[in-house]
């Protein structure tokens, strides 16, 4: 899927991994360049839609206390939450964090 041509980037397909590799590519040698790897993902519960698991969409729920002032959608709790934050009342707050490796131990139901 070409994730960058999406509705959601606008067309836009700078800006990201492979047209950094390419920019800085053309001043210096490749094995200078380090790319990241990501550490953590969030994930939600009763997500509808999108297309290859992207732009779907989770009904907002109430914000736990001390959530921030964006709506929250459904986040993940328990063990789709592993790395979870408390709110100002003690409770998980429902974020869906999680390390890359717990997350593909779940999609392959582990």
């Amino acid at each position: 899927a070409s994730v960058y041509s999406t509705s959601q980037y606008g067309g836009t397909g700078y800006l990201n991994t492979d047209w950094a590799y390419h920019y800085f590519r053309g001043s210096m040698p490749a094995g200078r360049i380090n790319i990241g790897l990501p550490y953590y993902t969030r994930g939600f519960k009763n997500v509808q839609g999108g297309t290859d698991g992207l732009w779907g969409k989770a009904a907002t729920t109430d914000c736990p206390a001390g959530a921030g002032l964006t709506k929250c959608g459904d986040g993940a709790v328990g063990i789709d939450n592993l790395w979870h934050d408390k709110d100002t009342n003690g409770k998980e707050s429902p974020a869906g964090s999680n390390p890359m490796w717990h997350a593909k131990n779940l999609e392959k139901g582990i």
